[in-house]
């Protein structure tokens, strides 16, 4: 799992980006002819004044210099190595890892392990490892509960072997449940994931869950036919689509994200995960050429998957209401964090999360925003306590586009250079990552 990048990313101790625009994304404006001096693996100053002697010229004119981008949901263990690369020539230089198995876990724990020594470069990790499910014959313990004792000891586990958080899977019983958020705070061990079935996205916001993925559940519990719909559900019966489009009330998302809101719960829609179903019919989808990106395997999948997706006027219907949802969520307060659920199918690793950007942008939010939800909002979201963005003591990790992303966010894509961690990656490095993982990926 090691990164070549030692040769190609040069170190050296002051990197002066200079005559750079700087987009500051929290506040959504731009500071022009600014030079950024990167000493190590922070920013060490951010001004008009000259750089100093020995440092690496880099020009900066006529481009625009971002935080680093972050894909808040990806599942690397399903995606194998060669996946790095990718996102470190898309700008990623920071990934969460929401489920994998214990032996891809431990994988992720040495390439974690090289990052700190110094040994590779490439994107910060947080990660855990199984979901928590259900008990059953897909989920065995410790990671599939049935009661409170169980999840109890499944958290035990995770806590065990250096998980960073636990996962929560969509169908853990409501006890079981309860009793894994109870020993999570005890723990201090942050939860994320879906909203089990047994609960609603009130409850598990009342009972500290930091984040819900893919809007899990938010659609049901903005519908006026919610407690009809769960009946249904309990019954083993299925939900009408049209009935959730029809009945969805904006007074309830109003009153739900409020709820978000006094809890600090963020929300990681992965809308291009939930695009997918919803535009399979796009024969544009098939001919990406991105796709020579993916290994074959990978792509055999992706079109079976594409086969059995025919039905895709009601998943039209739903992704509409998903983006406007998020919409909603963030005018109402909510804060969102961008995650593609990367190897989901046609969610390309790296290219994904900006895709899921102008997702966003559709959805409502600002470019800013959108920037936002991927940069500044997940150290946030993280707990980090370094100066955020692009300022004097936060992380040097940076991306140098050719546009202004907060004219148009399509020039999120548009990367002229790439710092992290004190390396800097030329166009003509990130040229040879693209190389390497077309020609890996060709191999496979």
């Amino acid at each position: 799992m090691l990164l070549l990048l030692a040769s190609w990313g040069q170190t050296v101790p002051v990197v002066a980006i200079e005559h750079v625009t700087v987009v500051d994304v929290h506040a959504a404006t731009i500071h022009a002819d600014q030079t950024v001096l990167v000493r190590g693996q922070r920013i060490e100053a951010v001004s008009r004044a000259a750089a100093p002697e020995g440092a690496r010229h880099i020009n900066g004119r006529g481009k625009y210099l971002i935080p680093g981008l972050w894909d808040m949901h990806v599942h690397l263990g399903m995606i194998g190595p060669d996946s790095f690369q990718l996102y470190l020539a898309n700008g990623i230089v920071g990934l969460r890892e929401m489920e994998c198995s214990l032996p891809e876990f431990e994988r992720l724990k040495q390439y974690r392990a090289e990052l700190a020594s110094g040994k590779t470069v490439g994107p910060q990790l947080v990660a855990t490892a199984e979901a928590i499910e259900g008990r059953g014959p897909a989920k065995p313990a410790p990671f599939g509960v049935e009661n409170a004792a169980d999840a109890q000891a499944a958290v035990d586990r995770q806590r065990e072997i250096g998980a960073d958080f636990v996962t929560i899977g969509s169908d853990v019983p409501r006890p079981a449940y309860l009793g894994l958020a109870e020993e999570c705070r005890r723990l201090n061990l942050p939860f994320s994931g879906h909203v089990p079935r047994d609960l609603t996205p009130a409850e598990v916001s009342d009972a500290g869950q930091r984040s819900i993925e893919h809007l899990d559940g938010l659609l049901l519990a903005c519908s006026s036919a919610e407690s009809r719909l769960r009946d249904l559900m309990k019954h083993g019966q299925a939900v009408p689509i049209q009935t959730i489009v029809d009945t969805f009330d904006p007074n309830r998302a109003a009153q739900l994200a409020a709820h978000f809101r006094k809890h600090g719960t963020w929300l990681c829609p992965t809308l291009t995960e939930q695009r997918f179903p919803a535009e399979a019919h796009n024969p544009d989808l098939y001919l990406d050429p991105r796709l020579k990106y993916v290994p074959s395997g990978y792509r055999r999948k992706w079109e079976v998957s594409a086969e059995a997706s025919r039905n895709v006027e009601p998943a039209r219907k739903l992704f509409e209401l998903d983006l406007r949802l998020t919409g909603l969520m963030w005018r109402a307060g909510v804060r969102i964090l961008a995650g593609t659920d990367t190897p989901w199918p046609y969610c390309i690793p790296g290219f994904a999360l900006h895709d899921e950007l102008k997702l966003l942008v559709r959805a409502g939010l600002s470019p800013a925003a959108a920037l936002e939800a991927a940069t500044i909002a997940p150290e946030e979201f993280l707990g980090r306590t370094a100066p955020l963005g692009i300022a004097p003591g936060a992380p040097a990790n940076l991306v140098l586009l050719d546009g202004n992303p907060l004219a148009d966010i399509d020039n999120t894509d548009r990367i002229s250079a790439v710092v992290i961690q004190g390396h800097v990656l030329a166009r003509r490095d990130l040229g040879r990552l693209w190389d390497r993982a077309a020609a890996a990926a060709k191999g496979q």
